[in-house]
């Protein structure tokens, strides 16, 4: 089971993101780590550090929370978090972090990263003086990829319907903002914007944004992509250009 690490949100205090009916019937669902959760229960009661409460929601609030914090449509979300779509980006994640680590090491040993990663044996890692953070983010994605590996063939088939923000956010969110994500999910607010909407509220053209958004940038901006949306942070465009 997943073993909370640093710098990551403590998920037993925020309530569940519900996607998709589905599964309701199914014994595993009342499974804490299990990503398909029954939306009735999800949706009724919310763990909080104050005790438990009712949700005034009768029904689970299905992509809303996400979708919100994104800037984007419900139907977007959907569109992206399907399981086997879920699993192919953590798996993508997963070989850009190895990738990324390899190259710190004068061997670029990226089998030593992987065999070390994924049985979280990080102090075999720390010692060869690799970044903590980075270390955390690809063993918990080993762990959240364990998870979504299901040995009942017909689970793999359906999509997902109620995964969890951090399984969302492990596939989508940049790691250093998985902690902001989990904290909007309970008090939705947007901080990403997508391109379109960003060049249509700020004084700045598409290629301006690309320019902005380079490494070679003295502050480049933030940007993250959920399928074919390219989506920038709202607080740095609102620092760097003036609203129309």
């Amino acid at each position: 089971m997943s073993r909370p690490l640093r710098h990551t949100p403590s998920f037993e205090s925020v309530a569940p993101l519900p996607l998709r009916d589905g599964l309701t019937g199914n014994p595993q669902s009342r499974d804490p780590f299990n990503p398909f959760l029954d939306p009735y229960e999800s949706a009724d009661f919310i763990e909080s550090d104050g005790g438990t409460t009712r949700s005034s929601h009768g029904h689970p609030l299905r992509y809303s929370y996400i979708a919100r914090y994104l800037g984007v449509s419900q139907d977007s979300v959907r569109r992206y978090s399907r399981l086997d779509c879920l699993q192919k980006r953590i798996y993508s994640n997963i070989n850009g972090c190895v990738q990324a680590l390899a190259e710190r090491l004068p061997s670029h040993d990226a089998a030593f990263i992987r065999a070390n990663a994924s049985a979280d044996r990080k102090h075999y890692l720390e010692s060869r003086g690799l970044p903590a953070d980075a270390i955390d983010e690809l063993v918990k994605l080993y762990e959240i990829a364990d998870e979504l590996e299901w040995t009942d063939p017909e689970l793999n088939d359906i999509p997902a319907g109620h995964t969890q923000g951090e399984t969302f956010g492990a596939a989508w969110i940049p790691y250093r903002f998985w902690d902001e994500f989990m904290e909007c999910s309970t008090m939705p607010e947007t901080c990403w914007m997508p391109k379109a909407q960003a060049t249509l509220t700020y004084r700045i053209s598409e290629h301006g944004l690309y320019d902005h958004a380079q490494p070679t940038c003295g502050r480049p901006l933030t940007t993250m992509t959920l399928g074919r949306h390219r989506l920038y942070r709202i607080d740095e465009l609102d620092r760097r250009f003036q609203k129309r």
